[in-house]
């Protein structure tokens, strides 16, 4: 095995881990929620995913753009340079939480409407399920960033570490909140919000090692470099936010559609194919943040062999991910839906959700490999081709999708993401070719 390999390697299983962690905790707290709540605590969770992910999204907005041009700077030589970027990003980061944390307990119910929450048994389950995690909204937002930045630092053991031991205090309190103290989905909220707790703080150990590089300085020409984070990140930060939309467009549509006596039963079936996408989804990020830190090197080193081979290790991680995943997916809907939606033999939930979830999950063939273009245009500082497929991946498919196939037939929604997926690997097959045809990176983001 070669150098470069054995690189990539020990950065793509840490971030295999940590994504395989978190889903595993997140699978916890629907399992749990599910089989405490029924079919109206799945539908209450599919409500509150757009919350996490918009704070998710918005912790890797500055964490990718802060470490893009910090190790970019470092290839280049310039390490002061770059620890000014890891220290505007921190400082955005942290702005960023406090003004979301404001805003949603400000407008918490409105939010959770809008976002799908129709019935009111449901909203009144997704207010419980946020009551104690919106007290704790900075550490899931800082939690990414902290452990995409100590990644990018060297330390990937320590970033998988702190999302293993946050996972496992989450699911132990889960448990026992949830069922010992009959608390219920509130339970899991607390169980939720001690883990992220855990996971943000954690990565601090890292600046107590001889190993650490990351230091605060102090910044000069602040507005311009914000610029350049914002720009750098707003890719990763689109390519997450938009599940959240795109949760949000399926719950009303759902809603709107869905014949009157399946819309419960429909909506935790949903449920239950957001927790599988967040788990492929989250391989194919771990895939791409994986190589994001070694590629945005190269391209400050300028060693172009270097970028090729991380991008062909890349592509073919996310091929073998994508083919894994709808094997072994598409193998198990019915224990998904037991798990997840406590779906019963014989019920509607069950009846009409194994054909769903089989007919969503062929677009895991697709999902891997359009999110690994798209960290590694943004890791050679293309942000504008890695701008064009989120926003095509993330708004402009599944927006003019959702709102013509339901309107077509109902069962037409789940056809989707298939559809789209296929589309933006298109285009991202058509960008790549073309950006091969160069034989000189664009490095003006750099200078």
């Amino acid at each position: 095995m070669n150098n470069t390999l054995k690189i990539y390697m020990r950065y793509l299983l840490a971030a295999l881990g940590s994504s395989l962690i978190l889903s595993i905790y997140t699978f916890v707290d629907s399992i749990c929620i599910g089989q405490y709540e029924k079919e109206f605590g799945s539908a209450a969770v599919a409500v509150c995913m757009p919350v996490w992910t918009l704070i998710y999204s918005t912790g890797l907005l500055f964490a990718i753009g802060g470490a893009t041009l910090m190790m970019a700077e470092r290839g280049r030589g310039k390490i002061d340079k770059g620890n000014a970027y890891f220290t505007l990003s921190f400082i955005l980061g942290i702005i960023a939480s406090v003004f979301l944390t404001i805003i949603f307990i400000i407008f918490q119910e409105p939010l959770l409407t809008l976002f799908g929450a129709k019935n009111n048994e449901v909203l009144k389950l997704a207010k419980d399920y946020t009551f104690y995690m919106k007290i704790a909204l900075p550490f899931y937002l800082m939690s990414q960033y902290m452990v995409v930045m100590i990644r990018n630092d060297g330390d990937p053991s320590l970033a998988m570490v702190s999302v293993l031991l946050g996972g496992v205090i989450n699911s132990i309190l889960d448990i026992i909140f949830v069922f010992n103290l009959d608390m219920g989905i509130s339970g899991a909220g607390l169980g939720t919000m001690f883990g992220q707790i855990a996971t943000a703080v954690i990565p601090a150990i890292h600046f107590f090692k001889k190993s650490n590089n990351l230091r605060f300085v102090k910044v000069y020409g602040i507005a311009h470099k914000s610029i350049k984070i914002l720009k750098i990140g707003i890719s990763s930060f689109i390519l997450d936010i938009c599940m959240g939309i795109t949760i949000i467009l399926f719950n009303n549509q759902i809603d709107r559609y869905a014949p009157n006596d399946e819309v419960i039963a429909t909506g935790a079936i949903y449920g239950a194919i957001c927790n599988s996408v967040v788990l492929i989804q989250g391989f194919g990020y771990a895939i791409g943040q994986a190589s994001e830190p070694l590629l945005s090197k190269s391209i400050g080193e300028r060693n172009m062999a270097n970028v090729k081979k991380y991008k062909r290790y890349g592509i073919i991680s996310s091929i073998v991910l994508a083919l894994l995943s709808f094997a072994i997916m598409a193998l198990i809907p019915e224990i998904l839906l037991k798990m997840l939606a406590d779906a019963e033999e014989g019920s509607i939930t069950l009846n009409i959700g194994v054909k769903i979830l089989r007919t969503y999950f062929v677009a895991f063939l697709f999902m891997p490999l359009n999110i690994v273009f798209i960290y590694y245009f943004n890791s050679i500082l293309k942000p504008k081709e890695a701008f064009i497929l989120s926003i095509c991946r993330g708004i402009g498919f599944p927006l003019f999708l959702l709102l013509i196939l339901p309107a077509i037939n109902f069962s037409l929604i789940w056809l989707m993401p298939l559809i789209s997926e296929a589309l933006v690997l298109m285009i991202a097959i058509i960008m790549n070719i073309f950006s091969n045809k160069s034989n000189e990176i664009e490095y003006e983001n750099v200078k």
